[in-house]
């Protein structure tokens, strides 16, 4: 993918989202969701694989998904929960998570480029999160093509046209609290040295065919 621009979120742009945090050692790396029930959200595979794929005699007590936590707090990023941004803020934890039957990661004919394949994850809580709050409101995507159309499947249209998209490089948004790495200070650190912007952040890009 090619990215053309990056901005800020408006506040009420991406209702659905939220941050999906996973403790490493000291600090939480970050990833998004989309809430698609008030219990379920839709990730990427790639996230969980490690975790899923873990014995049951290798468990901990406090279960294979103890290191991560959902959080609903509106385009702001919350990371300490005593933080004044954190007052309104839903935090929930994993039931459990189920995997793309097909999720993998494979080597493609670029040197050194790793694409993961059918990367797709259902994370269900272990508590909903609570829609429709006066702040930091939270809602369902919603897929339908028409408010009157309950039979149109908006996503299921476009999944299927997915190679026409790549194909004629189709631009579209990507969201999340990204990390602002540019492609002369990436060459110096990794994109984890730098910190994650503390807006939602919204990515116009290009469809490649590496996607």
């Amino acid at each position: 993918m090619v990215d053309l621009y990056t901005r800020i979120a408006l506040k009420t742009e991406f209702p659905f989202i939220v941050s999906i945090q996973r403790k490493d050692t000291v600090q939480y790396s970050h990833s998004v969701g989309v809430l698609i029930q008030s219990h379920l959200v839709l990730a990427t595979c790639n996230l969980f694989l490690e975790s899923v794929k873990t014995p049951p005699e290798d468990e901990v007590e406090e279960g294979r998904f103890k290191h991560f936590r959902l959080i609903a707090s509106g385009t702001v990023l919350v990371e300490n929960l005593q933080d004044p941004n954190a007052v309104d803020a839903q935090v929930r934890f994993i039931e459990n998570v189920h995997l793309h039957p097909k999720c993998n990661e494979r080597n493609v004919e670029v040197e050194d480029l790793h694409v993961w394949r059918y990367d797709i994850a259902m994370v269900q809580l272990s508590f909903p999160f609570h829609l429709n709050l006066v702040e930091h409101k939270l809602e369902v995507i919603n897929f339908k093509k028409e408010e009157g159309d309950p039979e149109g499947d908006l996503a299921e249209e476009r999944l299927a046209r997915l190679f026409e998209f790549v194909k004629k490089r189709a631009i579209c948004l990507i969201v999340g609290w990204g990390r602002f790495v540019t492609i002369f200070s990436f060459t110096e650190l990794s994109s984890r040295d730098y910190p994650p912007s503390p807006d939602l952040l919204v990515s116009t890009v290009r469809l490649s065919p590496f996607s």
